[in-house]
C-alpha cells in the first residue's frame, strides 16, 4: 500500500480561535502619549481657530439660517425643537444643526464670536476623535497622529469652521466619528455597543441630511 507521504506529514489543524482582521487592531497598551497627543492636535486646532470670535456673520445663507430665521431666533423651546424636526427650511433637514443654532442664541444671543468659537470646538473635537479612529483601527499612534493632524489643519476645513451656517458639517462629521468608534468597538464582540453605533449613526443622519 502506498500512503501520500505530504498528506502525512502536514500539520493538524490548530484549534485555536481564528485571528482577528488587522483592520480594528488593538492597540498597544498605556494612554499617557495618545492622551498628550490627543491635548496637542485639540490645543492647537482651536488656537489656529481662535480668530474666529472676532468675525462677523456673512451674508452667504447666515441670514437665512440664523439672524433672520425666526424659529431660530426664539432660542431654544418645545415649539422651536418640533419646527427643527419636521422642517425642511433652507432646503435642509438637518433637526441637530437647527437645535445647535438654537442653543448658540440662547447662550449667546446674536453675537457672532462665539457661534464660531462653538464650530471651532467641534472641530477641535473632530480632530481628536479622528485620531482615536485611526489608532483604533491600525494601532499606529504617531501615525494616526499624523493624520488627525492633517485633517485638522488643512485649510479645506476653513469653510466649514468659519461661516455659521456651515455648522452641519462640523457637527455631522463629529457624530459619524463617533459611529465608527463605536463600530470598531462593535466588531470586537461586545454587542453591547450596537445601541451606541445606531444612536451615533441616526444622530449624524440629522445633523447634516437634505431632503
Amino acid at each position: 500500500m502506498r500512503f501520500d507521504v505530504a498528506s502525512r506529514m502536514a500539520p493538524c489543524p490548530s484549534n485555536s480561535a481564528p485571528r482577528r482582521s488587522s483592520a480594528f487592531a488593538q492597540a498597544p497598551e498605556g494612554i499617557a502619549v495618545p492622551a498628550i497627543l490627543c491635548f496637542i492636535l485639540a490645543a492647537v486646532t482651536v488656537a489656529l481657530y481662535w480668530q474666529v470670535r472676532t468675525h462677523e456673520f456673512i451674508v452667504f445663507d447666515d441670514a437665512q439660517y440664523i439672524t433672520e430665521n425666526p424659529h431660530i431666533a426664539v432660542g431654544l423651546n418645545w415649539t422651536a425643537v418640533a419646527w427643527a424636526f419636521k422642517s425642511g427650511y433652507a432646503a435642509n433637514w438637518h433637526p441637530l444643526t437647527w437645535i445647535s443654532h438654537m442653543l448658540d442664541v440662547e447662550w449667546f444671543g446674536f453675537a457672532s464670536g462665539p457661534h464660531h468659537l462653538v464650530s471651532a470646538l467641534f472641530h477641535a473635537a473632530n480632530s481628536v476623535l479622528v485620531f482615536l479612529v485611526f489608532r483604533q483601527m491600525t494601532g499606529a499612534t504617531w501615525r494616526s497622529a499624523f493624520v488627525a493632524g492633517f485633517f485638522a489643519w488643512h485649510p479645506l476645513h476653513v469653510e466649514s469652521v468659519a461661516w455659521a451656517s456651515e455648522r452641519k458639517d462640523v457637527l455631522s462629521a463629529f457624530f459619524f466619528l463617533l459611529m465608527l468608534i463605536c463600530y470598531g468597538r462593535y466588531i470586537r464582540n461586545r454587542p453591547s455597543l450596537r445601541r451606541s453605533y445606531c444612536c451615533c449613526w441616526i444622530s449624524g443622519r440629522c445633523a447634516g441630511r437634505r431632503p
